[in-house]
């Protein structure tokens, strides 16, 4: 019973209603704390490892072309 009634203070109460409010939104924006995380990243080594990996891979073929034909 005090596992429901913890569950109700948290999903139902207004008082858990605002705390999750605040938790949410207490180091500000998410989306904008989201975005400035993906924008401040050094990305510098990801992409040299796909850019290696792709080098592997060679050119692709067209359409329709055999594998190993060169065409």
């Amino acid at each position: 019973m005090k596992l429901f009634k913890l569950a109700w203070d948290l999903a139902g109460e207004a008082f858990g209603q605002r705390l999750v409010q605040y938790e949410r939104y207490y180091a500000g924006d998410p989306v904008r704390n989201i975005a400035g995380t993906y924008l401040a990243v050094d990305d510098t080594d990801y992409r040299r490892l796909v850019d290696a990996a792709l080098a592997l891979a060679g050119e692709p073929q067209p359409a329709g072309a055999a594998p190993g034909s060169g065409a």
